[in-house]
């Protein structure tokens, strides 16, 4: 999770360079990892009791940051 939160912060100074049709887009996958992480981080447990569960939430939160990334790459 570490991981993923600097990678969502690093994406947050990178899509400042890119148009803002494309800027939108990727402030809308920031925004989804970043709620699927703030989900896992909330649970009490931090994700022992569900761990598949917390296991698919993060998972799904490094599709949208590669995606973003991806996106952010053909300007960058």
């Amino acid at each position: 999770m570490k991981k993923l939160k600097h990678s969502l912060e690093a994406l947050k100074v990178q899509r400042k360079a890119v148009p803002d049709p494309e800027k939108k887009m990727v402030e809308a996958l920031t925004k989804e990892a970043e709620d699927l992480l703030k989900a896992v981080g909330e649970d009490k447990s931090k994700g022992v009791h569900n761990f598949a569960y917390a296991q698919k939430l993060v998972r799904e939160a490094e599709e949208r940051v590669l995606s973003a990334k991806r996106r952010l790459s053909k300007y960058l």
